[in-house]
């Protein structure tokens, strides 16, 4: 029978943040292991500092990277919002698209940042009161700051 790979510290709290952001089944399959394994690893592993602090800081990597590309699709998704607010008055999808992640970044910002969120330059945050989105708002009787 041959041997399975080495079982560190590092594979354990990657093999555990896989399985707790894609399900034990998903994770079981991407590291070619069994869901019991994962298991009996996360059973195993639950009281050691090591694998709690390597988990703990796999998962903030993930999180940091979502969220910065989350940041960058928001400011996108505001282009195209304002692109369309020049050539369009139906917002709902595009709009409903910024919101959903606006709100999903913003949600980050605020409990990253003890209830501030970040500032808005640059961020895809308030309308520029000099872009065409603010133009559109004050058309439709929105003042934009």
């Amino acid at each position: 029978m041959k041997p399975g790979p080495k079982i560190t510290p590092d594979r354990v709290a990657r093999l555990l943040v896989d399985a707790s952001e894609l399900g034990d089944e998903a994770a079981a399959a991407k590291h070619n292991v069994s869901a019991k394994t994962i298991g009996r690893y996360r059973e195993k592993y639950a009281d050691d500092p090591v694998v709690s602090d390597l988990v703990r800081a796999l998962k903030e990597s993930v999180v940091a990277d979502w969220l910065t590309s989350a940041k960058g699709a928001r400011a996108r998704l505001l282009s195209k919002v304002e692109a369309l607010a020049m050539a369009s008055d139906d917002l709902r999808q595009v709009a409903g698209a910024l919101k959903i992640v606006h709100d999903a970044v913003l949600a980050e910002e605020l409990l990253s940042n003890g209830g501030q969120p970040d500032d808005r330059a640059g961020v895809g945050g308030a309308p520029n009161s000099r872009g065409p989105l603010s133009g559109w708002l004050a058309s439709k009787g929105h003042p934009v700051h």
